[in-house]
């Protein structure tokens, strides 16, 4: 569980932010001449600044918010998707393709049993009809054969370990989207909701003047298309958040509902550090670079093992051979070889070998530089996003404030006949739903770069810790 203020829309919504707004509103109106009864007419701006931010810093320390929820579903989406289990299986392969490297260093034993069946006159074969002969060669020396190939094993086997931890941040940042944009649309569906109840009773509200012959019908007629609007944005919340459920259960795989998500909302994670130290972290944990990084150093091992093949190989071989093709009853013979033999392949074939992995180790350098910028560009867009839309949910709240005020104040001045017309109600009704779809989108994103930052720049491990 971690202590988070909780964001500004659903902030505004609690119970116990409503109490402690009245509590407060109740006490500055004995001690400052404005008129802030039910927040209905602000005299001055200071007084609304202050009745909010003291609200909201009376219960910072009880509020708590749940980074639970989408940890919980990072959790279960890295653990058991198949993407992760593949990488697993190629991280085993390249284990075991390390412990086929580090045989190489032993010597290889062989048996061999022929029988023959020759003609009796054949010179060549008047001795046994079959010998059996066990070898043990060894390898003196290669060119760096076997220690660039044990050093290429192993960095392949690195770079298969960090595909792993690759695969589980790429979807966990998957989930994290998804997760951003049903909030997004759960927020909107709210708002939604909200405003099509007030249209409803605006509607009711001008039907019965129109019935009575207090008002025009085209009042009427304007307030049922802002009515079918709000209908319109709250069919769009529901499809949104359907998208992003039908999403969130594929990288599940399981179907999951909103009220398992509604009953444990998290909310944006607190970014403190600026952007250049975010990218050191991330930099420093990024499992795609820990990636590249090894191919690099597998492909330089690459190398040296092509330059081997230009050199001859010196081996030690030692030979017990049982029975003599050409003497019978010869009995058992031991010897021992020392040898040399080449392997450059067809033409200058190993050379062209050799210039084609210097040309992979240039483009897997190529590689990590273009992930070092893509990091950083990620890092930035999302730290600068992360601060501005913390400013924008700031503004959009006090903005959405000062909306419902004037709505509330300009149904009261048409109620009694004052300036304002039924077109000033029903737009300021608009304020009001577009203020809060905004503050929405912002909520949303703003969830969406904080945890896409914790992913990049302190790691899964730590983050579901």
């Amino acid at each position: 569980m971690i202590a988070l203020s909780l964001p500004p829309l659903l902030f505004q919504k609690s119970v116990a932010y409503q109490s402690a707004r009245q509590h407060i509103q109740t006490i500055f109106v004995k001690i400052y001449p404005c008129e802030i009864s039910g927040l209905r007419r602000v005299s001055t701006s200071m007084c609304r600044y202050f009745i909010g931010g003291v609200a909201a810093f009376s219960l910072v320390g009880s509020l708590t918010a749940s980074a639970e929820g989408l940890s919980k579903l990072i959790d279960e989406v890295t653990a058991s998707h198949p993407q992760v289990r593949v990488q697993r299986s190629g991280s085993q392969s390249a284990q075991a393709d390390v412990d086929t490297a580090k045989w190489q260093y032993f010597p290889t034993l062989s048996l061999s049993v022929e029988q023959v069946e020759a003609e009796s006159d054949d010179l060549n074969y008047q001795g046994d009809d079959r010998v059996a002969t066990l070898r043990l060669q060894q390898p003196l020396f290669t060119g760096g054969r076997l220690t660039k190939g044990y050093d290429k094993a192993q960095a392949v086997h690195r770079s298969k370990v960090a595909a792993v931890e690759e695969a589980r941040q790429g979807l966990a940042l998957q989930a994290v989207q998804s997760y951003g944009d049903w909030l997004t649309a759960h927020l909107k569906g709210n708002a939604s909701k909200e405003s099509l109840q007030e249209h409803q009773r605006l509607y009711d509200q001008i039907a019965q003047r129109v019935k009575k012959g207090k008002s025009a019908e085209n009042n009427q007629v304007l307030a049922s298309s802002r009515l079918q609007q709000a209908r319109a944005e709250m069919s769009i919340a529901k499809i949104q958040s359907s998208s992003a459920l039908a999403r969130l259960s594929q990288l599940l795989g399981r179907n999951i509902d909103e009220r398992e998500l509604v009953g444990d909302l998290s909310n944006p994670l607190p970014v403190q550090e600026t952007a250049d130290t975010l990218i050191e972290q991330a930099k420093a944990r990024s499992p795609e670079l820990v990636r590249l990084e090894a191919a690099q150093q597998a492909q330089q091992a690459e190398i040296g093992v092509n330059e081997s093949s230009l050199w001859p190989e010196l081996y030690l071989r030692l030979e017990l051979q049982d029975g003599d093709f050409s003497n019978r009853n010869v009995g058992t013979d031991g010897r021992v070889f020392l040898g040399l033999k080449t392997n450059f392949g067809a033409g200058l074939s190993a050379l062209s070998r050799v210039s084609g992995a210097r040309a992979r180790y240039v483009a897997t350098q190529a590689e990590v530089e273009a992930s070092h910028r893509n990091l950083m560009e990620q890092i930035i867009t999302d730290s600068s996003g992360y601060e501005g839309l913390k400013e924008l949910s700031s503004a959009l709240q006090i903005s959405l404030t000062d909306a419902k005020e004037v709505h509330a104040s300009y149904i009261r001045q048409y109620k009694s006949g004052g300036l304002k017309t039924w077109l000033d109600v029903m737009n300021a009704a608009r304020e009001v739903a577009r203020t809060e779809m905004q503050l929405a989108d912002a909520q949303g994103s703003m969830l969406t770069s904080s945890w896409r930052l914790a992913i990049l720049t302190r790691g899964l491990g730590d983050l579901l810790r």
